[in-house]
C-alpha cells in the first residue's frame, strides 16, 4: 500500500460530493479525507487488504471493507475524492 505522501504525489485527484444520508459512496479509485487529520483511506482497499478495517487516526473516519460499511461521525468534516492515473 502506498504511503499518504506517494499517494498525493503519484496521481491527480477529483473531487466528488456525496450525500450521507443515501448512503457513501464506495470504489476502489475513491478516497475519503478526514479534514480533521488529514489522513487519505481507500473506500473500498485492495483484495489483499479487504479482510481489515481502515480507520483515520482521530477515528472520525472508519472503513471495514470486509463488511462493507463506511463510518463518519462528522460527514461534514469529510471530503471525497476520485484517484485519477496522471
Amino acid at each position: 500500500m502506498e504511503t499518504q505522501n506517494e499517494l498525493k504525489k503519484n496521481y491527480s485527484w477529483e473531487q466528488v460530493g456525496f450525500d450521507e444520508t443515501t448512503g457513501y459512496p464506495f470504489g476502489n479509485d475513491l478516497f475519503y479525507e478526514c479534514q480533521f487529520c488529514r489522513q487519505l483511506i481507500q473506500a473500498y482497499p485492495d483484495k489483499a487488504d479487504r479482510d481489515k478495517a481502515f480507520e483515520c487516526s482521530c477515528k472520525n473516519l472508519i472503513i471495514d471493507a470486509d463488511a462493507g460499511r463506511i463510518f463518519i461521525s462528522k460527514p461534514n468534516s469529510t471530503k471525497l475524492y476520485k484517484r485519477i492515473s496522471r
